[in-house]
């Protein structure tokens, strides 16, 4: 293949995925799961707009922010674009950023509820669900706090199994793991209520189904069409569906803790959409869970049994500090950090370009106002 087929491979293949973008903009705001401009909240608009200044600040002053294809709407496409990997971008952040500019999340603070093993002497915490980084950990008695914890390839890990040699209160250890945790599981319940005066469109994901719904005399007719037509064809996949009111249609996992795809809504032609709302999350009777051990708690001196003595006390399995970096939205990221997040976006938004124009300075040079932002912080 010739340089120039591989020019016109490349931008036939970057017009695609424009064009791809483009109608998904066209159905946002259905309930499909992507959102419009108007769904997007102010914080999120503002790194759209410090990301755009920031992607024609890294170009060329006759390129910047036009490199848009002929008889696109480029600027919804960037924004649509940008608006995706904003809270990639952010993650990002907070995993290279130095922990000592990061606000901290309070694990000890209601949110994590120590596990005593049998032994008495030794438990685990398991993690927040956005759990990202370590800060510290610390337990009432210990000396001091770990603010670095062990992996369970590590040496030192099996011996924490043995009270003469595992790590103690003035040296104390924690080790990053995971468990099994057993749940009472929970049907997933999804539910999209039509919308529209006609056409069609496309429900896909339940059951890996793609499934069209076409206008008939009124949103309540198209439901009841949608169900008599389908209802078979979902419950072979696992998912009951129901249309319990006017226009709406609500997809039920037929067996608890047994999850399917959300809904996701695409016109295809005329106005027909629909809203969707998740309206049970589903809870699977096994899950595993990341958890922090911790080794080495003392007594909190209360007689465990009420006698003469010797008398055993219960074990202090309370959290006296335990700090962690959640993996959040962007919109919440803390406002001194929004200039390396938004030069983070730029450089992935510049990565494509790069691809596409040859030129990978771009995304480099992003990249660099990156490290730059945490030393104007230190």
């Amino acid at each position: 293949m010739s340089t120039a087929d591989v020019s016109t491979a490349k931008t036939a293949y970057l017009n695609q995925f424009y064009q791809t973008l483009l109608s998904m903009i066209s159905s946002a705001g259905s309930g499909g799961g992507v959102s419009s401009s108007g769904d997007v909240s102010v914080p999120r608009l503002t790194l759209i707009g410090l990301t755009r200044v920031k992607v024609d600040e890294a170009m060329f002053q006759n390129e910047g922010i036009q490199f848009n294809l002929a008889g696109s709407d480029n600027s919804n496409v960037i924004d649509l674009y940008i608006n995706s990997i904003l809270d990639e971008s952010a993650k990002h952040i907070k995993q290279t950023a130095p922990l000592h500019i990061l606000n901290a999340a309070d694990g000890g603070l209601l949110t994590c509820v120590p596990v005593p093993d049998a032994n008495g002497l030794t438990g685990y915490v398991i993690l927040p669900d956005d759990y990202l980084r370590f800060v510290c950990f610390k337990m009432p008695d210990w000396l001091q706090e770990v603010d670095e914890p062990i992996l369970t390839t590590d040496p030192k890990y099996k011996l924490q199994k043995y009270t003469a040699i595992r790590g103690g209160i003035a040296k104390p250890v924690v080790a990053l793991s995971s468990k099994i945790r057993t749940n009472t599981p929970v049907k997933q319940v999804d539910s999209i209520t039509f919308a529209g005066t006609s056409g069609a469109c496309i429900v896909s994901g339940p059951g890996g189904l793609d499934k069209t719904a076409t206008y008939a005399t009124s949103p309540t007719i198209t439901a009841n069409n949608f169900q008599t037509s389908f209802v078979a064809d979902y419950l072979a996949e696992g998912i009951v569906i129901t249309n319990p009111s006017a226009g709406k249609i609500v997809f039920t996992a037929d067996v608890a803790g047994i999850p399917f795809d959300h809904p996701m809504i695409m016109t295809t032609v005329a106005d027909l959409t629909a809203d969707v709302v998740n309206v049970t999350a589903n809870v699977p009777s096994r899950e595993s869970k990341r958890t922090l051990e911790y080794y080495s708690i003392l007594s909190d001196g209360v007689p465990a049994v009420v006698g003469p003595p010797p008398v055993a006390a219960h074990p202090n399995h309370t959290i006296d500090r335990f700090l962690y970096i959640a993996n959040e939205g962007a919109e919440y990221m803390q406002s001194n950090l929004y200039d390396a997040l938004t030069w983070m976006a730029a450089s992935k938004l510049l990565q494509i370009w790069g691809e596409f124009s040859g030129n990978q300075a771009y995304a480099d040079r992003a990249m660099k106002q990156v490290e730059l932002s945490y030393q104007n912080l230190l």
